[in-house]
């Protein structure tokens, strides 16, 4: 029996549709997804010598594998459809479609 499938997915959660046959269910995913990091002050720490700088590379990093994961979990429960519909507000649909045509 075919499996239609509709997301509608931003960085926060995701509602997974499955209609299948007669047969219809609602799922929702939370991402878990750290919001995305500001530095407050500019790019260096309050020391006197500046030789401490606050990099911002390590959370942005995390936040991008946290929203691979977040992928890769909405793959798993999208991979057996036979059409899969996304829509949702911001870049968080086309992030996700770019993760399926690599699976």
């Amino acid at each position: 029996m075919d499996k239609y499938i509709g997301i509608w997915i931003d960085h926060e959660k995701a509602f997974v549709v499955t209609l299948s046959g007669d047969k219809d269910s609602l799922k929702k995913i939370e991402s878990n997804v750290e919001p995305h990091f500001c530095l407050s002050g500019g790019y260096r720490s309050a020391s006197l010598s500046g030789a401490s700088i606050v990099s911002e590379r390590k959370p942005e990093e995390r936040r991008k594998h946290q929203l691979h994961n977040y992928c890769q979990e909405l793959i798993q429960n999208v991979k057996t459809a036979k059409e899969i519909f996304i829509f949702g507000p911001g870049e968080a649909k086309t992030k996700f479609a770019k993760e399926m045509k690599y699976v």
